[in-house]
Formats: structure tokens, sequence, C-alpha cells
């Protein structure tokens, strides 16, 4: 308290030279003794405004600025902080000296409890200055406030500054672990609310911890966990580590042409069903998924295929057989190799091919069961065991070429389909 006293008897010193000036136009009654002197176990100070509620409000504020002060002197962190640095650690808990800011006062019960109610003594005057005419009111207060109560502030505060620093602890561990996008914004606002009350090391701490959860939600992933035609799913990742979020999505289409029709979650994954049939063949198709975490931007494109479950095939480049074994007049084992062309990426499934050559029996292959995938050419080897005569059937007797069918199938739906063979050419090396 020696320093609160010697800051009270400056300031009440320099409230004089400046009283000398003004001259007193209304006051509450007799001026009392204990305004200009300093009483052990209580606080004087002197609140100033334009009328006497404000100039009450203010003293009590004052009160507590005369606390914070004193308090300073005996709190000391563990970074070992100077008095300023202490003061201003203390004065992030007290009541900030403007009526719009929210502060921490709440936090410490026993200066919850400062108010007009236990003011022992109080005394105001109306003042005027004699140069420039102006009106305020002093309002005096007498407010007491002892040794003890003073060392339960400091126990409180120093409970409470243990608190703060175990939860900006336990903060900047769970960056390790949190897996919910939310948590991670409401961990940098905490962090930005605590910043404010540590000049100290942990204030360092806090601006790290806010720059490490921002940069976490900046590298948030979009994943596709399938994507189908018409259905997506996809996942938020954050490096190898599955996270999640409740909020909805901006999804939107190139062109607009596909309109999505719902959004669901299970919470680990995203679920996105859409319609594309006013979509034209164009490899921009695709949705563009958006999310903005804290002012950070997190998007994917992914693309989807029109044609992707469609399946057309045709031959290319000649049909040639060549021996593997033969008993005279007969090829009694021969290999037919044939270039299938599918034109889209879908897989498919061969399942019969009929050569026909004319006037002869159709060379058929039963339970080819040969699956392809993508686009472009594909080399089909078929073996026959079929016995088929050198002369009529042998490519260097014949002007005209092979008809026939290739039956395939679907993968991706089951759906059968034939395509016809006119007049294909074909060798054979006998």
């Amino acid at each position: 308290m020696k320093n609160l006293a010697t800051l009270l008897v400056i300031t009440l010193l320099f409230a004089g030279q400046i009283f000398a000036q003004l001259k007193t136009i209304e006051d509450s009654g007799k001026k009392p003794k204990w305004i200009s002197g300093v009483i052990k176990d209580y606080i004087i100070v002197v609140g100033t405004g334009k009328d006497v509620e404000e100039a009450k409000r203010n003293a009590l504020i004052s009160v507590k600025e005369s606390v914070a002060k004193s308090v300073a002197d005996y709190v000391k962190s563990s970074s070992e902080l100077s008095k300023s640095e202490s003061y201003g650690t203390m004065s992030s808990y007290f009541e900030t000296y403007n009526a719009k800011t929210t502060t921490q006062t709440a936090d410490i019960p026993a200066l919850k409890g400062i108010s007009e109610s236990k003011v022992e003594a109080y005394w105001w005057e109306k003042v005027q200055n004699k140069k420039t005419g102006d009106i305020a009111v002093n309002y005096h207060v007498k407010y007491p406030f002892s040794e003890l109560e003073l060392g339960k502030i400091i126990m409180e505060f120093k409970i409470l500054d243990k608190e703060l620093t175990e939860k900006l602890n336990l903060i900047l561990e769970e960056a390790d672990t949190i897996s919910s996008v939310e948590r991670m914004i409401q961990n940098i606002a905490e962090l930005s609310s605590m910043m404010k009350g540590f000049l100290d090391a942990r204030k360092t701490k806090c601006e790290t911890g806010i720059a490490k959860y921002n940069s976490m939600l900046q590298s948030i992933s979009l994943v596709p966990m399938k994507n189908d035609l018409g259905d997506l799913t996809y996942a938020t990742k954050l490096g190898d580590r599955f996270v999640y979020t409740m909020q909805k999505p901006q999804i939107v289409s190139h062109e607009k042409c596909a309109q999505v029709t719902s959004i669901t979650s299970d919470k680990s994954n995203w679920f996105v069903k859409y319609k594309y049939q006013n979509c034209f063949d164009n490899p921009a198709n695709a949705l563009t998924v958006k999310y903005m975490f804290n002012g950070k931007i997190v998007t994917n494109n992914f693309h989807f295929d029109i044609n992707k479950n469609k399946v057309d095939v045709f031959l290319k480049n000649d049909i040639n057989f060549t021996t593997v074994a033969q008993d005279g007049k007969n090829i009694t084992e021969s290999k037919c190799e044939i270039t299938v062309v599918s034109k889209y990426a879908s897989p498919f499934i061969i399942e019969k091919v009929v050569f026909n050559v004319e006037d002869q029996a159709p060379i058929i292959f039963n339970n080819v069961n040969a699956q392809f995938e993508g686009r472009g050419d594909h080399e089909l080897v078929l073996k026959c065991t079929q016995a088929l005569n050198k002369e009529k059937y042998s490519a260097n007797n014949r002007t005209s070429g092979v008809g026939g069918t290739i039956n395939y199938k679907n993968v991706a739906t089951g759906e059968k389909g034939t395509y016809k063979i006119f007049d294909q050419k074909y060798s054979t090396d006998w």
C-alpha cells in the first residue's frame, strides 16, 4: 500500500495546482478534511465528469484503477515482468476505462464487489474554470480498502492467471489432435481474446498459436472418397488426418449445367447427389465445392464425365488368323487377333464373338469374358479350336470380308450391347 499512498499524494498535489484555477459554484456540503489526506486502509480518489452521475462513475473506476496499481506492485509473473508490465497484465482483468469495452472484471469476485454501496464517504463540487468558463463536477470518495482485501485480490488474480495459462497450453497442445474445423476457429477466437491480456511470453505463444491454426485451416483439402456420375462423396483432410466440419459447402457446376439435388453429411463424409442430363460432353465438367473457414478459402473441383457409364465399341484393322495346329486339309487350332476400339473409358466385357464367312459355317467364340477399360484400342486374342477347311476359309480365296457380331456388357450398368460386323477384311496364314 506504500506505493499507492505515494501515488495518491502526488495526485493530490497536482490536483491542488489545477484547482487554484477553478472556482466552486455548487457543492454537496462542507468540504471534509479527508479529501486532502492519506488515510491507512482507505482509497481516496476523485472522479470528474460533466455532471454528478458521470463524475461518480469515474470515481468508482478510479478506485478499481488504484487497486490495479497496488496489485501490480505485488504480482510478478513467472516471466519476471517489470512493474509496468505487471500493471498492464492486471489491467486486462479490470474494467477498461471506456464504456464501450467489455472486460474481465467479473472474473475476480473481490473486484466485482467494488461498488457505490461500499463508499464510506463522499463529497462533490461543481467548479468553473476561471479562464475558459468550462464547468465540471469533481466527485471525491473515501473507500475502505485494507491490506487483507488487497491480499485477497492478489490471490484471486494469481488463481485466474494460472487458469488462463493452463487454458492457453491446452489450446496450443490441442492443435496436434484436433479434428473439428469449428473447434479450430473457436480456438483462434479464444487465443485472440487471451492475447489482449498478456504482455509477457504468453502473448507470443498466442500469436504463434493463431498463426498455426490459420495455417491448418488453409491446408485443409477436399478429397474424393467416391466420384460416380451423379453421386459424389468427399471428405475433409488435414495432411494425413481426417477432420470434419458442420458448415454446409457452396457447390456450383461448370456453366451451371449440373443441378445439385441433395447435400448431406454423416460427420465423416459429405454426400452430394446431382443431375447431369443438361450437361454436354466437355472435359471441363466439374462440381466446384467451396468453404470459407475463418476467412480462408478451401476449394476443389470434382470433375465428372457424362460418358463415364457409356460403352460403344467397333473393330479396327484386319482380323488376323494364324495357324497353331493342322492335319492336312484342316486347321485344327488357330489364333485370331482383332483390335477392338472403345469410344468411352467405361469398363466392358466381350462375351461372345461370331464371324460369318460366306457359304461356310460361322466361326463362334463363346464365353470369351475378356474385360477392357479406357478409350482407344484394345487387342483381343481368341483361341479357335473349331476345325477350318484350309481352302474354304482361306482369305486368299475370297474377295469379300467377313460379317458377324460382337456381344459385350457394360460393367458399370450391366447393360448389354451388340456390334455388327459388315464386310470386315481378314487375313489367314494358310
